[in-house]
């Protein structure tokens, strides 16, 4: 069952879109991040019958907040890989989720990373071929993720 992705997880997705540049002429981060966050919550509500209460899913609106600025450039391509591919694992729910917007951004956003990381790792898939750094980082944005 899909689950509620962070703000922080978030803000990392939007810095990445906007800093990378993988889908031109994307701009505004406060309606990127709420349009993300709206699939993420789709998809929850697919597997709660539809029916979502406070403490299933918390606020709805984001906020592109100014410790998300610069997030992408501190963690890099292969860390927000992983975050873009457990973003995608916790919207597949959502029936819509092929075609919206925010699967369109995701998969630009994974074959950007994907091209950039495999200058490094030819090799590198992020299933049968990873590296430690995809190892170790987490399947989703942890708490402290400013200490990153």
């Amino acid at each position: 069952m899909p689950s509620r992705v962070s703000d922080r997880h978030l803000g990392l997705l939007v810095d990445a879109l906007l800093a990378t540049d993988a889908v031109p002429g994307l701009n505004g981060p406060d309606i990127i991040g709420q349009t993300l966050s709206a699939a993420n919550l789709a998809s929850i509500a697919t597997g709660y019958d539809n029916v979502l209460t406070d403490d299933v899913y918390g606020d709805v609106l984001f906020a592109y907040e100014r410790h998300d600025d610069g997030a992408y450039r501190r963690v890099g391509p292969l860390y927000t890989y992983k975050q873009v591919e457990c973003f995608g694992e916790q919207c597949i729910d959502w029936p819509d989720w092929d075609g919206s917007a925010a699967q369109h951004w995701m998969a630009a956003l994974s074959d950007h990373l994907l091209a950039i990381i495999r200058r490094d790792l030819p090799d590198f898939d992020g299933k049968d071929y990873t590296c430690p750094e995809y190892e170790t980082a987490p399947w989703g944005v942890p708490d402290d993720f400013d200490q990153i």
